[in-house]
Parts: structure tokens; C-alpha cells; sequence
């Protein structure tokens, strides 16, 4: 994995964060990959990851950010009824390689036990994430 790398989603990304409506109710804010928030919150949850596996924190300057080549919206709707939106596409992931390896094994975005923010590398081979090699396609 290298400080930049062209990638194309092989599931979508789910990326939102939770507020707290003047009611006291919990909802969900969704973010597009045009939002400034997108790439933030990505940056986030795998400096999060990060330190649940390796137990430490990053340096402040080791940062990522995810840039849209071209994307497109999928929305579902599970149990709860709530309207999911991701996003599926080709983007840039640019900086510190160890976010961008922990975002290909572990899955970029939110909602990653759910099959979402699964992504590949477009480098002449299109690899798999390691626990997908395992089994054919």
C-alpha cells in the first residue's frame, strides 16, 4: 500500500454521524463524498481502528484523505425503516499508508460488520483485501 492509491469501492461506503435533535432524540446525519465532512469522519473512524488494533495513537501528521473521481448514491432501507444513503465510485485515497491499509482490510466509512466500505485497488491488478482472497469469487 502506498501514500496514494486510486480505489474502487466493491461495496458502498456508508458515511454519517449522529446528532441529537432538539427533541433529545438520536437521528443520523448522511454525508456525500462533495461534503468537507466525508473525508474527516473517514480520517477518523480509521485513526479509531487503528488504535484498536495496534493500541496507539497515531502522530497528528499522519492523515488521510479520500478524493472523488466519480461517484454515485445507493440508498437502502433495513429493519428500522430508516433511509440509509452510501456511495459506490472510484476515489483517491491520499496519505499515511498504515489509515489506508487498515481502511483495506478492515473497510472504509461505517456499518463495515454490515458488508459496507469494502474497497480495491486499481493498480494494473486489482488486489482483494486479505479475507477475501481466501475465497473465490
Amino acid at each position: 500500500i502506498n501514500s496514494l492509491e486510486l480505489i474502487y469501492m466493491l461495496s458502498p461506503t456508508v458515511v454519517y454521524d449522529t446528532i441529537i435533535e432538539d427533541s433529545g432524540k438520536l437521528s443520523h446525519c448522511y454525508y456525500s463524498p462533495n461534503d468537507s465532512e466525508f473525508s474527516k469522519i473517514i480520517e477518523k473512524d480509521l485513526r479509531n481502528k487503528f488504535f484498536m488494533i495496534y493500541n496507539y495513537e497515531l502522530e497528528e501528521s499522519q492523515r488521510i484523505n479520500i478524493i472523488p473521481i466519480r461517484f454515485e448514491e445507493r440508498s437502502f432501507r433495513f429493519g428500522t425503516g430508516e433511509e440509509i444513503s452510501s456511495w459506490i465510485g472510484t476515489f483517491i485515497l491520499e496519505g499515511d499508508p498504515k489509515l489506508i491499509n487498515i481502511g483495506y482490510e478492515a473497510g472504509i466509512g461505517c456499518m463495515n460488520s454490515l458488508g459496507f466500505g469494502c474497497f480495491g485497488l486499481i493498480d494494473g491488478k486489482r488486489r482483494l483485501p486479505y479475507y477475501m482472497q481466501k475465497y473465490p469469487i
